[in-house]
């Protein structure tokens, strides 16, 4: 059915997405702007190198009105000319498809709907990968506030009036722990949660992305596990 294979492809392209913003550091250093933005867009190209060592899984559930409607199970991993492989190893709908004329209405309805849910998806991928120079330009008009156990940067109006983002990284090696942003889009809110954690003795990684858009009750969730280096 066309509708599952859209919600497919829209779940791979999450799981894809997940993988890609661990922010890792050189050094610790009482962060100024300019120094934390070049630290952390620097370091995001050497911690993706140090993941294409590893292959993981990640796990997608799609959910609106509290139902969920889609789910996938993707295998990741690096070839060895470095280009990122998702291979889909499970997952299903969760709609049952009407018969007849109904079945055509909802066909057309699952297509629009995941037109909207792909504009969604890459309206909050411009929080989650800043090229350098956006990310230079947010810390510069950040609040960078730093104790002993951590580093909050917050900022807003980066891509729309009145969105926010909040990034919170560990002063002793300026790892991400967490990512949140609001946002909006024609006119419904959108929020996203990262969470990150260091493999042992090895790069940072995402762990857990969630995406809402309240107003429309979607709710969208990926899972990453099975982290494992490739020898």
């Amino acid at each position: 059915m066309k509708s599952q294979s859209a919600f497919g492809r829209i779940l791979v392209v999450l799981a894809v997405a997940l993988f890609a913003f661990p922010i890792a550091a050189q050094e610790a250093a009482k962060p100024n702007s300019d120094e934390l933005a070049l630290a952390v867009a620097n370091a995001q190209k050497a911690n993706l190198v140090a993941l294409t060592k590893y292959s993981w899984r990640v796990k997608s559930n799609l959910a609106k009105d509290g139902a969920s409607m889609a789910t996938t199970l993707t295998e990741m991993r690096f070839s060895t000319e470095g280009k990122l492989e998702a291979t889909n190893v499970g997952g299903e709908s969760n709609v049952e498809k009407k018969p007849g004329f109904r079945g055509r209405q909802q066909e057309k309805q699952m297509q629009d709907f995941a037109v909207y849910l792909e504009g969604v998806l890459n309206h909050s991928f411009k929080y989650i990968f800043m090229s350098k120079g956006t990310m230079v330009d947010m810390f510069d008009r950040a609040k960078i506030a730093q104790t002993e156990s951590s580093v909050d940067v917050t900022a807003g109006g980066l891509f729309v009036k009145g969105d926010e983002l909040f990034l919170s990284v560990d002063p002793a090696n300026h790892l991400a722990r967490k990512l949140t942003f609001k946002t909006t889009l024609e006119g419904d809110t959108i929020t996203g949660v990262v969470d990150f954690a260091k493999i042992e003795n090895g790069p940072n990684k995402p762990t857990h992305l969630e995406i809402q858009v309240p107003t429309k009750a979607i709710r969208i969730v990926s899972e990453t596990y099975d982290w494992i280096e490739q020898k």
